[in-house]
């Protein structure tokens, strides 16, 4: 197991502050950031239930039913389990080119508090999906998981680690494949790329060429229950999940073109604002689609799925 991890290419900033802030301004008028308000499904979109059978190709059949039915049971279901779907739709969406560290996955519960190297808790970006094997999660039903116990002098003082499968990224067909060798590593380099402080255990294996990353299973951590919350405190809750996701940006990319280009005013929040709603009645949409391959029978689904239970 390694835990070290290598930065991005291009961090090292040669231009002084100024210069790399003038150079993000001038992206407007190559990409303006209303751009990023407008998006619309191409002609030749690829069916979503299509790319989803794809995926299930790499992941262990006895399994997959279970992740239709999770998928099945909300929109929000289908949107944690559809990554490959919209990789694929924001691969036609405007460019900057501003290179940033892509956190998967990056909705609300992604989020949490876990604990620091110092035993300290801090809130950030927490991507890992729980235990498979209890079939809990979404997003990677299907992919191995496995959970070690280590013992320590005494019994009342065990460890316990997750080894969790790490496939290749929805983001490769469209990016090309990862700079690290293993699916592993590349999981574990973004996480610390991207978190203030990561766990002591994090690192990265591979066993019968199968690539999985290692974590602390459950320390100190804590997750805010999203469904409870009023609406001011659910907005104060997006308004703290936003900063911590643009800190992590910040961190793995060139802050001052960023910056530069998201500027001063609300233009580039009211684009991704816009985004967000056109993008959120595409997701209904796929949604639909999905409940309807399970009532025509192409697909299996099993577990609770209001969904389809309503219908």
């Amino acid at each position: 197991m390694s835990a070290s991890y290598t930065p991005l290419p291009g961090k090292e900033f040669v231009r002084s502050v100024a210069d790399r802030r003038a150079a993000g301004r001038a992206l407007r008028k190559e990409v303006p950031r209303s751009s990023h308000a407008e998006w619309s499904p191409v002609a030749d979109r690829p069916d979503p239930i299509s790319l989803l059978e794809e995926q299930n190709l790499t992941r262990q059949a006895q399994l997959v039913p279970i992740r239709y039915g999770r998928m099945a049971a909300s929109p929000f279901g289908f949107l944690r389990g559809a990554a490959v779907v919209m990789a694929q739709d924001l691969a036609a969406t405007p460019v900057t080119g501003l290179g940033v560290q892509v956190c998967g996955d990056a909705h609300l519960s992604n989020f949490g508090i876990y604990a620091t190297p110092e035993r300290e808790q801090v809130f950030d970006v927490n991507d890992f999906i729980d235990i498979v094997q209890k079939v809990v999660g979404v997003g990677s039903v299907g992919t191995r998981c496995y959970i070690a116990l280590f013992r320590g002098n005494e019994s009342s003082d065990p460890l316990f680690l997750q080894v969790k499968e790490a496939q290749a990224s929805v983001l490769e067909r469209h990016l090309g494949p990862s700079a690290y060798s293993s699916h592993g590593q590349r999981v574990v380099s973004g996480q610390h790329i991207m978190q203030a402080a990561s766990d002591l255990f994090l690192g990265w294996t591979e066993t019968d060429s199968i690539d999985f990353y290692i974590r602390q299973l459950r320390d100190m951590k804590l997750s805010v229950n999203i469904a409870s919350l009023n609406p001011q405190r659910f907005i104060d809750y997006c308004r703290l999940c936003g900063w911590t996701l643009a800190r992590a940006h910040a961190r793995s990319g060139d802050p001052a073109q960023i910056s530069g280009y998201l500027g001063r005013g609300d233009s580039f929040e009211r684009a991704i604002a816009a985004f967000a709603e056109t993008y959120a009645d595409q997701t209904g949409q796929d949604y639909a689609a999905l409940v309807a391959a399970v009532q025509a029978g192409r697909i299996s689904v099993e577990g609770t799925s209001p969904g389809i239970d309503s219908q």
